[in-house]
């Protein structure tokens, strides 16, 4: 028998590109947001592909691989810590330190009724192209009077943001 030219075959890992990505982080406890300023973050849960908190600030998310990605959050507003109204608070989308385009990242709620205090709920989801390398933020753009944003906690999630490729 001669020397046999098969050789094992070799793992090669799956391209990045392939990969699944995705992360989940929210805070929880009483936070109070500026008008400009971003949302932090105080938990991790699950992630892949790269996408985390970065070392240096809390409310900036890293995402390494470009693609379209949804993004979702849910955040508790306090009207009773902080009672203006009419209360209208905005939270935006940011990719690379720019808000989206055309307002597709940009959500608000609007309370009118003064006696309309406590815990409300503001939502927002987009499906959104993200470069790779990119850095992701939650801010607080409530336009109306540059007011802050005050979160509740109560034993909840103050703000929860899960970032999925899709593509």
């Amino acid at each position: 028998m001669g020397r046999s030219n098969y050789s094992a075959p070799k793992f090669y890992p799956q391209h990045e590109a392939n990969c699944p990505a995705y992360g989940t982080f929210w805070q929880t406890a009483f936070i109070t947001v500026p008008f400009g300023g971003s949302f932090p973050f105080n938990q991790v849960g699950r992630s892949a592909g790269g996408i985390c908190i970065t070392n240096t600030d809390l409310s900036v998310i890293r995402i390494p691989q470009a693609g379209d990605y949804r993004v979702s959050f849910i955040a508790t507003i306090n009207t009773t810590l902080n009672p203006v109204f009419p209360h209208i608070p905005v939270i935006s989308i940011y990719v690379n330190g720019a808000r989206l385009a055309n307002a597709q990242g940009d959500f608000n709620i609007q309370i009118n009724d003064p006696d309309d205090t406590g815990c409300h709920q503001l939502v927002g989801e987009a499906i959104v192209y993200i470069p790779a390398n990119s850095t992701l933020r939650l801010v607080n753009n409530s336009f109306f009077n540059d007011q802050s944003i005050v979160t509740c906690d109560n034993g909840i999630n103050a703000v929860e943001l899960t970032i999925i490729k899709v593509s």
